[in-house]
């Protein structure tokens, strides 16, 4: 019997179950801490919650921390006549007592989508609210747990309506089915099933006024949010009705829709956002139920696919899903993964789903979207042309718009398409593998001169050594792959002396994915079976005489194709894991005494690949191992584990090294003089700014009024103000400001004390935004391009608010400075 009852979906609230008295948490950690521990199924190290929950303190103070927390939420419980064991904490683990609380997010979450209506309808009256509503968290990882589930959760519940109204549909229960839909509605206020059954619904018993009343509701919400027309069946449907009943409408129009939404906040957000828009059909006829429940099947399957991507879902009908990558927070891969989501969809349906047929497209654009909404209202063309370019697919294609696969031709097999609404290409599969090679740079090296001696010296040391760890540290964009190129480049190594692992932002849930590709490529894994891999890898141990058939197995469920990493391994175990790994990478580098790895943007890096490589680090010289590291400043990574020989950070070019690089593009030798100044100051001396900025078209450059930051610069740097969570919008206000501000100003358009302020502003120097200037209280932005972003985020009215603002400020000081002078003048005489 269960003693507890915690309640996480609506307002958070934790009670005994006997006395129903309430749990009383003294700050807002401490409700995280315990919801984290109640969803996620797993035994977790006290090292790992301290680093989720601290990420920015040292690791003793982290610990520490997480201790009276734990001692915090044990006396809250025995307060309110719990138990203190329902946290079973010992030296090294920590998880709650689950069998012991019952909690309505699990019991959400195991529900699934039933077939019966009252099974249904008892699941969705868990579903108070938003979960965890009014919490949330300045750290990136705990407020991106919280959103997900936010996400999560809402899903599920629309798919659980959405089932309902069908289900109540077949069975007759008009009141049922128009109650279930105004409930859908209030969610998710462009659901098309749910405004079309109702549409449908009121024109069978006859009701054609309120049908139309309905639809011209319906048009002016997806006008207003997503620039589209209703479906072409629904609009032909209510284009039929009688003239007669079209004038009864229009004479009632004095009266408010039913279906009228507030308007929604005013947007401000910019995000690059792709679109996956998918079609299912049946391939054989089928009447209306067996299809809604095959399809609910494979819309489920497409749900999950999706959910490993970080995707946001929508289904609009019981055939149609859309799919958003790069929301809530901007992501640069946004773009990568709708393609990469399309093809398994695609995959999916072929190999699992004979009886239905997919057609799909992307679309990718910079969108608006709502600051206060879970899921996106976009504003533009994005969905639109998504939603063309889907209909004119043949069956099976996967279609992409040219802006979706710009700077993406690389990864993808693709064809051109014609007769499609716009310019639009086929994708056929992926292309080769995920593993980053290193290329010699088309242009000349310039700038970066003592970090590329500094690397030769540690190289020409690691010889004599036996191995060494370098880092190469440095802001997005500042340089650090294209200085590692160039030292691979201009060493004495050979190509095949040096293994390749980079990260990107999909591998940051996916345990030692890239790691596995170079194995892969290493050993020449392609789709063999696990018997195949696991003989392959026994045979390369053999030679390199170690046997761990344990390991071995286990590295073979990883490289397996549908393999599940499980994380109950201990130390040992994992510690022999990653020695069969380093065994199997040196076993083609035998006749190499230093073998360089070169491990790039550690910082999307899971937790196990981060163990991984602060064990290489602590036995660099042992395995006879050149490790080079690239890694965003960030100190809750740099900082994991192991010690370095070398650290190397990577400022800004200075001047004359940034005027050496762009001289190289001839766009930017044949602008004015003036215009070549303005564009070297918007980059700041980082080299992909400077790419970036030189990279648009000459007309473009021609216009020094309209030079702007580019496209892709302004998701990477958006990405960036995103982590800032709550604080990005005292970001932006402070970008009305100006390149530089004061704390007295931002405290005071603030209407927060200057201790406060100054708080905030150690957070946006510690996100690498902000920085300090020499002047006391007084701060700029680091980059200029970085106050052009959070500038553009802040719509007309927010930015006049401001200025508004900036300007009582400026007209207080003033004042005040008048009275200062005129009082001191008062005051002379009498001194004399």
């Amino acid at each position: 019997m269960t003693s507890a009852c915690l309640r996480l979906l609506g307002s958070p609230e934790f009670l005994n179950a006997k006395t129903n008295q309430s749990v009383r948490f003294s700050y807002t950690k401490l409700i995280l801490l315990l919801s984290y521990l109640a969803l996620e199924p797993k035994v977790h190290t006290r090292e790992a919650l301290a680093d989720l929950f601290w990420p920015k303190l040292g690791a003793n103070e982290a610990r520490a921390n997480l201790r009276r927390a734990l001692f915090n939420l044990q006396q809250a419980f025995a307060e309110a006549g719990l138990p203190k064991s329902l946290i079973l904490a010992d030296r090294n683990t920590v998880r709650l007592s689950k069998e012991d609380i019952w909690i309505d997010a699990l019991e959400f979450e195991k529900a699934g989508i039933p077939d019966c209506p009252t099974i249904i309808s008892q699941q969705l009256a868990l579903y108070k609210g938003v979960f965890l509503d009014g919490i949330s968290s300045v750290d990136i990882e705990q407020a991106s747990w919280v959103q997900n589930r936010r996400v999560q959760y809402e899903q599920q519940s629309v798919a659980m309506l959405e089932r309902l109204i069908a289900l109540t549909a077949v069975a007759g229960d008009l009141n049922a089915m128009e109650r279930n839909c105004r409930h859908l509605i209030a969610i998710d206020n462009l659901n098309e099933l749910a405004h079309s059954s109702l549409i449908y619904m009121n024109m069978d018993s006859g009701n054609e006024s309120m049908a139309l009343k309905i639809y011209e509701a319906y048009h002016k919400k997806l006008q207003a949010q997503l620039g589209i027309d209703p479906p072409e069946k629904l609009a032909a449907l209510v284009e039929g009705i009688p003239p007669q009943r079209r004038a009864d409408f229009e004479m009632a129009k004095a009266t408010p829709a039913v279906l009228e939404i507030p308007a929604s906040e005013e947007t401000r957000e910019y995000r690059l956002v792709s679109v996956l828009y998918i079609q299912i059909m049946p391939c054989i006829s089928m009447d209306q139920e067996e299809w809604l429940a095959l399809s609910a099947i494979a819309v489920q399957r497409l749900h999950a696919l999706t959910s490993k991507y970080k995707g946001t879902f929508r289904q609009l009908s019981s055939f149609t899903t859309l799919i958003y990558f790069g929301y809530p927070s901007a992501n640069e891969c946004a773009p990568r993964w709708a393609i990469d989501v399309g093809l398994c969809a695609h995959a999916l349906m072929a190999t699992e789903y004979e009886h239905i047929h997919i057609r799909s497209a992307i679309h990718t654009d910079v969108m608006i979207t709502g600051s206060g909404n879970v899921l996106p209202d976009l504003i533009g063309e994005c969905t639109m042309i998504a939603r063309h370019l889907a209909e004119s697919a043949a069956v099976g294609a996967l279609l992409v718009s040219e802006e979706t696969l710009q700077g993406l031709t690389s990864f993808f097999d693709v064809t051109p398409v014609n007769g499609a609404p716009h310019r639009a290409f086929e994708i056929h599969a992926r292309r080769g593998s995920n593993i980053a090679t290193i290329n010699r740079d088309e242009r000349s090296f310039v700038g970066r001169t003592q970090q590329l001696s500094a690397l030769h010296e540690a190289w020409e040391k690691a010889g004599l050594a036996g191995g060494a760890n370098v880092l190469l540290i440095g802001a997005a964009g500042s340089g650090k792959s294209r200085l590692l190129r160039q030292f691979i480049s201009s060493s004495e190594m050979g190509q095949e002396d040096v293994c390749s692992i980079r990260f990107l932002p999909e591998h940051s849930f996916l345990p030692l994915r890239p790691v596995l590709s170079l194995i892969r490529s290493c050993c020449e894994i392609s789709e063999d079976t696990a018997q195949e891999i696991e003989h392959k890898l026994t045979g390369m141990l053999a030679e390199a005489g170690l046997s761990d058939q344990d390991s071995v197995q286990v590295l073979v469920r990883l490289l397996s194709k549908h393999g599940e990493f499980s994380g109950h391994f201990s130390k040992s175990q994992r510690a022999r894991l990653f020695t069969v790994i380093v065994v199997i990478l040196r076993k083609r580098r035998d006749q190499v005494s230093l073998v360089t790895l070169a491990i790039e943007d550690m910082h999307w890096a899971d937790a196990l690949s981060l163990e991984f490589v602060s064990w290489l680090r602590k036995r660099s010289k042992q395995l006879r191992l050149f490790l080079i590291i690239t890694n965003r400043k960030r100190p809750y990574v740099v900082s994991y584990g192991g010690s370095l020989d070398i650290l190397i950070e990577l400022t800004p070019l200075q001047p004359e090294e940034a005027l050496a690089l762009a001289s190289q593009y001839p766009q930017f030798l044949n602008t004015s003089l003036s215009l070549q100044h303005r564009m070297l100051e918007m980059a700041d001396g980082i080299p992909l700014f400077i790419e970036q900025i030189l990279g648009g078209s000459p007309e473009q450059l021609d216009k020094i009024g309209d030079l702007t930051c580019p496209v892709s610069l302004r998701n990477l740097l958006m990405m960036q103000i995103d982590w800032l969570g709550d604080l990005r919008q005292i970001l932006c206000h402070a970008s009305c400001i100006g390149w530089q501000f004061t704390l007295q100003i931002l405290a005071a358009i603030e209407s927060i004390s200057p201790q406060r302020c100054r708080q905030l502003i150690n957070k946006m120097i510690a996100a690498e935004l902000v920085e300090k200037l020499p002047e006391q209280d007084r701060f700029q932005f680091r980059y200029r391009l970085i106050r052009e972003v959070a500038y553009s985020t802040l719509t007309r009215t927010e930015r006049k608010k401001m200025h508004g603002k900036i300007a009582d400020f400026y007209a207080r000081e003033q004042d005040r400075t008048k009275n200062i002078s005129s009082d001191l003048n008062t005051q002379t005489p009498h001194s004399a």
